[in-house]
């Protein structure tokens, strides 16, 4: 059964491939990504390679674009702002010497390997991301597709919850027992997808992605509605047992409600106030979600209290294992780091045995200790550096009067909320940025951004040297047509 699925998803995905169209292979990726999860689960050993396939997808997606138009080279991307040009090409050779020290340290060709697809996977993913976001259109559909998909997952968390038992509904491996309240431990439901950390992540995303297409539309029913399903998702995802989801989402919002709130003199009063009905729609679903655990006898209540002490618990956390994680790399991993990869699955175990015989600290859980852990003070400086530029170029696309559709700058808005919003997670909790998947969608958001400010920028200067001539009109950058 699990070698005829496989097949199956094979042949569809060479199936549109071969249809011509890029941006098919990109949405057939998205089901790739979901259905990969299952189909680990109902294979004899759950191997761990099947949470790859949908960075196969995705390389042909890559294929399929340059094939369609062999002229587009990555540095597009980044071609809104000239310092990223000089940063990303350094940082990929660091990348190189870091796999060398990865594989001379391991012996293991697979771990550099998966630990340079993780760096590499969400800048490949922006540069797809900003050709596919020359269509405005196409972005939206994406994303639709994309809640869809969740919202389907979703449900089969529920039916985990209401004691359906089948291999498809349960975690992989022995799964993660949660500490609901004192003497109560519990398994998190995952539905479909295979940990509940990784469930827990897409619930929120697509919470995010809700909210945002709602507002987007500055239509009261559309944006009622969208906060219906956002509630649905972020109720669900409390059955997970995993607590970040509340503070990516409460993240999200705060993002969203100051990013419009700032262009509030160039945006319409109806649109500035649909930004109020985020925060005010947000804590709705929180209060309801309060009630409803009153509602649930045992199990529901117990998981919902154990989401919201993430607030009471978020200072210590944060502190303890992305400043102190940080704190800790740095005197383990010294100047080089291990080398990428030394963090991932069996390497990370040989690696911290090694540095716990040292006796200078313990594991790291941050985000930002671990970068330090693979690459090194050097690997995170450039790295760093390259993440305050784009953060810089997303405020600017944000302030830019070039964006004057109302629905497209609440879409960009709103995607750089949602990166944001993934920050203090990656800071204190990295584990589920390991996933391909999850990198993908965040990559495709970033590069959607960038897409679409290109995109906009170039047909609205288009559109006023045509009809005013010599204009002068403010722009992002040197126009050029989109791909």
């Amino acid at each position: 059964m699990d070698s005829l699925f496989l097949l199956l998803l094979a042949l569809g995905l060479v199936l549109v491939f071969f249809s011509g169209n890029w941006r098919l292979v990109l949405f057939y990726t998205v089901f790739v990504g979901f259905a990969q999860d299952p189909l680990r689960k109902i294979t004899p050993g759950q191997p761990q390679y099947l949470v790859g396939l949908v960075l196969v997808a995705a390389a042909l997606s890559m294929l399929a674009l340059y094939t369609s138009s062999r002229h587009i080279p990555f540095k597009n991307a980044f071609k809104l702002d000239s310092a990223l040009l000089q940063y990303y090409p350094i940082f990929l050779w660091l990348l190189v010497i870091s796999c060398l020290n990865s594989f001379l340290r391991t012996g293991a060709i697979e771990v550099p390997f998966i630990g340079v697809m993780i760096y590499l996977s969400p800048l490949l993913a922006i540069w797809l991301g900003f050709h596919f976001a020359t269509r405005p259109g196409a972005v939206v559909r994406f994303i639709q597709v994309y809640i869809i998909m969740v919202s389907f997952y979703a449900f089969t968390v529920l039916l985990s919850f209401w004691g359906v038992a089948s291999p498809l509904l349960a975690e992989v491996g022995k799964g993660l027992v949660i500490y609901l309240d004192v003497g109560i431990g519990l398994q998190g439901h995952t539905g479909l997808w295979r940990t509940a950390e990784v469930a827990a992540w897409h619930l929120g995303a697509a919470a995010c992605f809700s909210i945002i297409l709602g507002v987007r539309t500055r239509k009261i029913l559309y944006i009622v509605l969208s906060f219906l399903l956002s509630a649905f998702l972020m109720y669900t995802s409390v059955l997970t047992g995993r607590r970040k989801v509340f503070t990516l989402f409460v993240a999200f919002v705060v993002s969203y409600v100051i990013l419009i709130s700032l262009n509030a003199r160039r945006l319409t009063r109806d649109t500035f106030f649909s930004g109020l009905f985020v925060l005010g729609a947000t804590a709705a679903i929180f209060v309801l979600s309060g009630g409803l655990s009153d509602l649930e006898s045992g199990a529901y209540g117990a998981f919902f209290r154990r989401s919201t002490s993430v607030f009471s618990e978020a200072n210590d956390r944060f502190n303890s294992t992305a400043l102190g994680g940080l704190n800790s790399a740095i005197q383990q991993a010294g100047f080089f780091g291990f080398g990428v990869g030394t963090t991932y699955s069996s390497a990370a175990t040989s690696i911290g045995a090694e540095i716990a015989s040292t006796g200078k600290g313990g594991w790291v859980e941050g985000g930002l200790g671990k970068i330090i852990y693979e690459i090194g003070v050097v690997g995170f400086a450039f790295l760093g550096a390259m993440v305050f530029l784009l953060g810089r170029l997303y405020l600017r696309i944000a302030r830019s009067p070039i964006i004057v559709n109302l629905p497209d700058h609440l879409l960009v808005l709103g995607l750089i909320a949602f990166l944001v919003s993934n920050l203090p997670n990656f800071s204190a909790a990295s584990q589920v940025y390991n996933d391909f998947f999850v990198l993908l969608v965040l990559g495709l958001s970033s590069g959607f951004i960038l897409g679409l400010a290109s995109s906009i920028d170039y047909m609205n200067s288009r559109a006023l040297s045509e009809s005013v001539p010599n204009s002068s009109m403010p722009s992002l950058t040197t126009p050029s047509a989109p791909s």
